[in-house]
């Protein structure tokens, strides 16, 4: 294939905590595109051509009134960064497919632990008691995931694994390979009647906001897990509790929050039944990430049409 002459005299910029980490990793793969490595937007030139950054240094750059004809997020979440996109001639590209197999490892550290009884197990040894209770299984249980783009359809495929029947809740609702049942997002309250596991995995749009709220919670099979993995906005935190309290839940597993890190009077924080983790679900790698950039690199250059680019109209 022929290289399609780009015209460039704009540096090339890393933007992101782990800057240097992501210029070591370009030079080894052998990347012949010169970048700057940068950790403050203050640091940074004004225009550039390529801009590798996490989605809120990325924010801030734009909010400064700085420019880029490509930017490659670093981050799943491109909520507040995609709304900018509007204003400015400037590809979002972002890490699809990445994510998927450590937010599996997240889903099952936690399932896994509740269905074998892990820690009742541990405590009666520390007791010297013999605990013969039988275990429950993850086999023939109900998984639904809200969400069934990369994460969601890669965590169904490792639950079909353990024999699990796997639901999916998407906004057209449209079969797909990996789930028994396929439902649209206006028969939420439907999906969820027979859940014994939840996984929402959806983007931060505005037909998200909320989406899990006293209805649907109330569909809830009783004694159902929920994991939120997507965004705190998808999540109406007062209809969780409540749904703990009643019973509607027995566990919630929560990465997400409206406001991060979580406030300290949070109710969260106090309530039986939820499990808090800090937004650590799914770490960007930049070893990962960067092999994910170099393969649109190669396409930028050549003009070809990139990858995971994000619509800014619909917000993923």
């Amino acid at each position: 294939m022929a290289a399609v002459s780009i015209e460039n005299t704009l540096p090339n910029i890393i933007l992101d905590e782990s800057a240097a980490e992501y210029l070591h990793i370009l030079r080894k793969s052998g990347c012949q595109e010169v970048f700057e490595g940068h950790t403050r937007v203050e640091e940074c030139p004004t225009e550039c051509n390529i801009l590798l950054a996490s989605a809120p240094l990325a924010e801030e750059f734009l909010h400064a009134g700085h420019s880029a004809k490509w930017i490659q997020s670093t981050w799943a979440g491109n909520a507040k960064l995609i709304p900018l996109l509007k204003q400015a001639d400037t590809i979002l590209t972002g890490v699809k497919g990445v994510f998927g197999p450590l937010i599996a490892e997240y889903v099952f550290a936690y399932l896994l632990p509740k269905v074998r009884g892990t820690k009742r197990l541990s405590d009666a040894q520390a007791e010297n008691k013999w605990d013969s209770v039988e275990p429950d299984t993850l086999q023939g249980k109900e998984f639904v995931f809200i969400g069934t783009g990369s994460i969601g359809a890669h965590v169904a495929n490792v639950a079909r694994a353990f024999g699990m029947k796997t639901v999916g809740v998407s906004r057209s609702g449209v079969s797909l390979d990996g789930f028994d049942r396929m439902y649209s997002t206006d028969k939420l309250d439907q999906a969820m009647q027979t859940a014994d596991f939840i996984l929402l995995s959806v983007p931060e749009t505005p037909a998200s906001s909320r989406l899990i709220g006293k209805s649907a919670l109330a569909a809830v099979k009783p004694g159902a897990t929920l994991i939120n993995v997507g965004r705190g906005s998808t999540l109406d935190t007062a209809a969780v509790i409540d749904a703990l309290e009643a019973g509607q839940l027995s566990l919630a597993v929560l990465d997400v929050f409206d406001t991060e890190p979580l406030p300290a009077d949070s109710p969260l924080w106090g309530t039986p039944g939820v499990i808090l983790t800090p937004h650590i679900a799914a770490v960007s790698y930049p070893q990962i990430i960067a092999e994910k950039f170099l393969n649109n690199l190669v396409r930028y250059n050549f003009g070809d049409e990139l990858v995971d680019v994000i619509d800014p109209l619909i917000g993923y």
